[in-house]
């Protein structure tokens, strides 16, 4: 039985994920998909799991000329609440930059 947790789908000669990324992958490898798990539960995104998806674009030579990663995952509700934390706190930070602190500014 297959096992999704370690299914490796690659793509040759036309991306499909961001066909304007690659260029020069007539018979190269162009992308590359796959999931990882990242809690006991499984490598669903539901589950705490996260997909990778790896993309190359080349020289006419054949070599890699650009590569790029992206990575999807579900945040938990508690990091999403640091990461608005942390932009009021980059917001306030930008203010005092240009306002100043008040009187003492």
């Amino acid at each position: 039985m297959e096992d999704p947790c370690q299914t490796l789908n690659c793509s040759y000669d036309t991306n499909p994920f961001d066909a304007m990324f690659t260029q020069n992958g007539w018979g190269r490898l162009v992308a590359v998909e796959y999931k990882r798990v990242l809690a006991t539960t499984g490598c669903g995104l539901e589950s705490g799991g996260a997909k990778f998806v790896e993309i190359y674009s080349y020289t006419a030579a054949g070599l890699v000329a650009k590569k790029r990663l992206r990575v999807t995952m579900k945040i938990r509700r508690a990091f999403r609440v640091r990461l608005a934390r942390l932009a009021g706190l980059r917001r306030l930070c930008s203010h005092i930059q240009h306002h100043g602190l008040g009187a003492n500014a």
